[in-house]
């Protein structure tokens, strides 16, 4: 007798075909939600990051990548020996949230690092999330732009001054 799958709920398991998406219903019966499913690579995803009591799971390439900017920030803060630290409070605009770019006080020295320090939220670095040309700290295309809002109040640190 050929194996025939079975899905749906049965006893203390439930069954959906590979590749579908578990959709459970809210609580108060208006909606839909999407919660996970298995993909054809044996792999769960889920519609959106699960919580805990409010608490979002942090994801393993989140934490990796937290890691690589603390190992970044630990550089940077050791190389500061020489020129003036500026550290440069923003409120972002709509105007600068359509033109993607702020323009800082002085440039930085070519020799040192931007930090966006944003209130909340993780440190963004220079020529990983923006890029600073002149005077001029631009998110164009780049992956701050995926987060930068009107609203936002940030910190803008970098060294200018004396080159060594």
């Amino acid at each position: 007798m050929a194996y025939k799958e079975r899905i749906g709920a049965t006893g203390d398991s439930l069954r959906i075909k590979n590749n579908e998406w578990y959709i459970a219903r809210s609580a108060d019966q208006s909606k839909d939600i999407c919660v996970f499913r298995v993909n054809v690579l044996d792999q769960i995803e889920f519609c959106s990051v699960p919580s805990v009591d409010g608490d979002s799971f942090v994801l393993m390439s989140q934490f990796e990548e937290l890691e690589e900017r603390v190992a970044i920030l630990e550089e940077i803060v050791e190389s500061l020996t020489a020129g003036d630290v500026n550290i440069v409070a923003y409120e972002l605009t709509p105007q600068n949230i359509s033109d993607k770019f702020i323009t800082l006080p002085q440039s930085p020295l070519p020799t040192s690092t931007a930090l966006i320090m944003p209130e909340k939220g993780i440190p963004q670095l220079q020529d990983v999330d923006f890029q600073v040309v002149g005077d001029v700290l631009d998110w164009d295309g780049l992956p701050y732009e995926l987060v930068a809002q009107a609203g936002d109040n940030i910190k803008v640190m970098y060294m200018f001054g004396y080159t060594p």
